[in-house]
């Protein structure tokens, strides 16, 4: 049993792509709360204060994104 999960390797192309596009969304959602928060003219500590939620709706952005993705890829391979 245990050999047939080691090589199915059915999920784990999907668990990497989401991963990824967690990932990403993560440094991106940081970085744009970061410089949006430079250009506002925001201390350090008020940036930063931010960061931990800036970096979670740039995860859920990117995630909801790559599930748009897969649905389009998905309905274009019908």
């Amino acid at each position: 049993m245990a050999l047939f999960f080691g090589t199915g390797e059915i999920f784990t192309p999907i668990i990497e792509a989401a991963a990824s596009a967690i990932g990403s969304g993560i440094l991106l959602g940081g970085f744009y709360g970061a410089s949006a928060g430079a250009l506002k003219g925001w201390s350090r500590k008020q940036v930063e204060r931010d960061a931990f939620r800036d970096g979670h709706i740039g995860a859920t952005l990117a995630l909801c994104l790559w599930i748009l993705d897969q649905c389009i890829v998905y309905a274009t391979s019908i």
